[in-house]
């Protein structure tokens, strides 16, 4: 890349307050950029100068009616029509490329919150991790909707572990054989379960949808059970991604990056969840490709993967939340054969996150209230405390902001119990 540009655009990102027009002039210079990307085979982008620009767009009052061009055509330069890394892109750096694909759909929902097209950048990040490797037989790319469904298939067969009873219209398909054949199959260490799904194509789902709903039902995992997923996902790979394990490096070195993909993709999962939450599912799935995902099966199955890639406080305590929302006829099989709730399971994900963080003053309030609900009042106030505690210390607005309501909530309600 050449040096003039990068003073160039460095001395713009320097002096942007002196001039109105700036955000077309930085416009300018991304397109400028992405141009060379390309030319740069050998070479890497300058992730660091893209994030700058990117981050300076995201704040700008005004944006150039080319920005939603601009943003498309920075993609196509990062990530080539096959779902794989363009030549531009050192494989080693697929985490930063990651950081900039967040940025660019972020810009883009600012843009219009509506489109599809927003988290098309999401959607491309995975399919860069999921690709199998170039000598692979495959004539046709594998898609994030296969990865989704991949992952759906492993949790429904890991859910069949504990379960005294197989759903009745899957135990039908399982015996017609066919595609839904799959489900035997996870596990085995030569077996790749998403190009498996992605020749199987919408045949499996039909097999696998719940007749009385046309929908893939919720899956209730324990915590154990997800630690699986990644590996499971990937197992002629050793529960690595495909395009890690292609490239040649120390082992050292290669566990880095394999550490950085993980927690990079584990990111993206999350951002797709959140779009999720405030989008139609359908619509986020593609216009022309039927959708028998419900939006909170989608975002908890979501969770769970990133869970499995990046396991950290913040993800259980989500898992947690969105398992005491589950509907009472939500249950599952436990280690002793006991029906368990999705609360009952929500509170094992409470008590592993504070395995990781004791001091996460949300898993502590909400196991609290957990605890409190359940009849365990002498426990629920201690855990509360606990939160109270750890958001008291905390010097920022958010968390003395957090500390009132959690207050407010403890005052009111545990006062009624005395």
């Amino acid at each position: 890349m050449g040096s003039l540009f990068a003073l160039d655009a460095w001395f713009l990102l320097q002096n942007r307050a002196t001039s109105l027009a700036w955000p077309l002039t930085i416009m300018c210079s991304l397109g400028e950029l992405t141009d060379n990307l390309q030319s740069s085979a050998h070479g890497c982008p300058d992730w660091d100068l893209l994030d700058n620009i990117l981050g300076m767009l995201l704040v700008s009052p005004s944006l150039p009616e080319k920005t939603m061009d601009v943003c498309r055509h920075t993609c196509s330069q990062l990530i080539s029509g096959n779902g794989r890394l363009s030549s531009a892109v050192d494989p080693q750096t697929v985490h930063r490329l990651f950081n900039v694909l967040v940025n660019i759909a972020n810009l883009m929902h600012r843009i219009d919150n509506t489109m599809p097209a927003t988290t098309e950048c999401y959607m491309r990040a995975i399919e860069v991790v999921i690709q199998p490797p170039q000598s692979h037989c495959s004539t046709s790319k594998v898609t994030y909707q296969d990865f989704l469904l991949a992952a759906w298939t492993i949790g429904l067969a890991l859910s069949f572990v504990r379960e005294s009873r197989v759903p009745p219209h899957i135990a039908s398909a399982l015996k017609s054989g066919g595609h839904a054949s799959i489900l035997t199959r996870v596990g085995n260490l030569d077996f790749d379960v998403i190009q498996a799904v992605h020749d199987a194509g919408d045949d499996l789902t039909r097999a696998l949808v719940d007749p009385a709903t046309g929908t893939l039902p919720h899956l209730i995992l324990f915590p154990e059970q997800i630690f699986q997923l990644s590996t499971l996902l990937f197992s002629t790979r050793k529960g690595n991604s495909p395009n890690i394990l292609t490239m040649r490096l120390a082992n050292s070195a290669n566990d880095q990056y394999s550490t950085n993909v993980k927690t990079a993709t584990a990111s993206v999962l999350l951002s797709l969840a959140r779009r999720y939450q405030t989008t139609d599912c359908t619509t986020l799935l593609g216009q022309h490709k039927t959708c028998y995902f419900t939006t909170d099966s989608v975002v908890l199955l979501l969770h769970y993967i990133a869970a499995s890639l990046c396991p950290n406080a913040s993800i259980y305590n989500d898992i947690g939340v969105m398992l005491c929302g589950l509907g009472p006829g939500e249950t599952v099989t436990g280690p002793q054969g006991q029906s368990m709730s999705g609360r009952d399971i929500a509170r094992l994900y409470y008590e592993r996150g504070l395995q990781v963080d004791p001091t996460h003053p949300h898993l502590l309030s909400n196991l609290g209230s957990l605890l409190k609900d359940a009849g365990h009042t002498t426990h629920a106030i201690g855990y509360v405390l606990r939160s109270l505690d750890v958001l008291s210390l905390s010097n920022s607005s958010c968390c003395l902001g957090e500390y009132s309501i959690i207050h407010f909530r403890f005052t009111r309600t545990w006062t009624s119990l005395w």
